[in-house]
């Protein structure tokens, strides 16, 4: 018997705390439980707050931007800013993904964050569509797709058998942050 067929015929561990995880050569506990393995969902509840809840939002930029700030664009042309916003963060999943893997994940925090940061205060002087298609739609956009996959990656790095707990809890965060 193979290796392999020996590792599919063995039974499931009923003992899923410290459960083993085999991620190519390297092996490791997934403590389903913890103050970091908590901490990380508390990370992911943040991301999802910054990234989706962000994105729930435009509706209210929305509004202010065609009776005060744009009043003088068509509602098409305002609703172009949250649709570039949208599209761009869903885009980006198929880049950050890889990235992701690969061993870049601060690398994506870092300059996720950095351009909702830099977004938001280019947001604030902007004065025509096209700056808020840059500031918003673009460089929000960018920094919400940089940051979305490690809220959906994070808690699986964690948790197995508490997983949907631990997901649904960050994913609290996309609501309270709209």
């Amino acid at each position: 018997m193979t290796d392999k067929s020996a590792a599919i015929a063995a039974p499931a561990a009923q003992d899923t705390r410290g459960k083993e995880e085999a991620v190519g050569n390297v092996s490791r506990a997934v403590p389903n439980s913890g103050v970091t393995a908590w901490l990380q969902v508390l990370g992911a509840f943040c991301l999802y707050f910054n990234t989706w809840g962000l994105l729930s939002t435009f509706g209210s930029f929305q509004a202010y931007y065609e009776t005060e700030l744009l009043a003088a664009n068509t509602a098409f042309e305002v609703s172009t800013i949250g649709s570039l916003q949208s599209f761009v963060l869903v885009f980006l999943g198929f880049l950050a993904g890889p990235l992701y893997d690969a061993g870049y994940a601060r690398h994506l925090l870092v300059a996720g964050s950095a351009l909702i940061v830099v977004g938001t205060i280019c947001q604030s002087f902007c004065s025509t569509l096209w700056q808020l298609l840059l500031a918003q739609g673009l460089c929000i956009g960018i920094g919400c797709g940089a940051l979305a996959v490690l809220s959906v990656a994070i808690p699986s790095l964690w948790f197995t058998t508490r997983l949907p707990i631990a997901n649904g809890i960050a994913g609290i965060g996309s609501g309270l942050g709209g």
